[in-house]
């Protein structure tokens, strides 16, 4: 991070890290990218997704499988779309996982969705999210799912 009025530089992760796809919290209070042990194409698997605090401090990796993710506009919440299986190289992208700011465990959204999901969005009130997915071969919806699920 670089303070721009003072020129001041400060690294907030460490070690033998690929790290990309940098976003910052809608509240700015954290950062949230793709970080990986090697930065290897072939390693795709071990790809997760790192948060950090913009004040510095330890990095967390949320525990899935790393690819496009996004804030919730609250920041409370960040959306991805990915595989399950780090030991599957080719296998249906998972529907819609989610992972708080301070949740240790992902949350599957559509356990029941049947197609592939990807490029998540969150709509402005935060209550619904948003993805694409593929339907046949040249057709392509966008699904949404609720924000948490509703206990019986």
């Amino acid at each position: 991070m670089v303070e721009l009025s003072t020129g001041k530089k400060r690294r907030l992760t460490s070690g033998d890290t690929y790290v990309w796809n940098v976003r910052w919290s809608p509240d700015s209070r954290a950062i949230a990218f793709l970080v990986s042990p090697t930065g290897w194409v072939d390693d795709g698997n071990l790809v997760d997704i790192g948060i950090v605090s913009a004040s510095g401090g330890a990095m967390r990796k949320v525990g899935a499988i790393g690819a496009p993710f996004a804030w919730s506009p609250d920041g409370k919440w960040i959306a991805w779309a990915s595989g399950s299986d780090r030991t599957q190289y080719v296998e249906k992208s998972r529907p819609l996982g989610r992972a708080g700011r301070r949740a240790v465990r992902p949350v599957d959204l559509t356990a029941g969705f049947d197609e592939d999901a990807d490029t998540p969005s969150w709509v402005p009130s935060r209550t619904r999210c948003c993805f694409h997915s593929a339907a046949g071969r040249s057709s392509t919806l966008l699904a949404a799912v609720p924000r948490a699920r509703r206990r019986r």
